[in-house]
């Protein structure tokens, strides 16, 4: 079974949105993958507690590939 990078920003969304549905609003998912890297990143903008005041959050992580034989 071969999981594309189409996959990996499907399952990301999800899960944004199950565990912050509230929290962060307009979550953007980016996922890139070579033969030996998958690379994900993830910019929101956070609820605010101070009038007027904007967040923008930004994050990102890379890890390598799985393959199992």
């Amino acid at each position: 079974m071969t999981v594309t990078a189409a996959d990996g920003q499907r399952s990301a969304e999800a899960y944004l949105q199950a565990v912050a549905p509230t929290l962060l609003s307009s979550p953007r998912v980016e996922v890139s993958r070579t033969a030996t890297t998958v690379t994900v990143r993830i910019r929101a903008d956070v609820l605010s507690v101070i009038p007027g005041g904007g967040f923008q959050v930004e994050e990102s992580g890379a890890a390598p590939v799985e393959r199992f034989a």
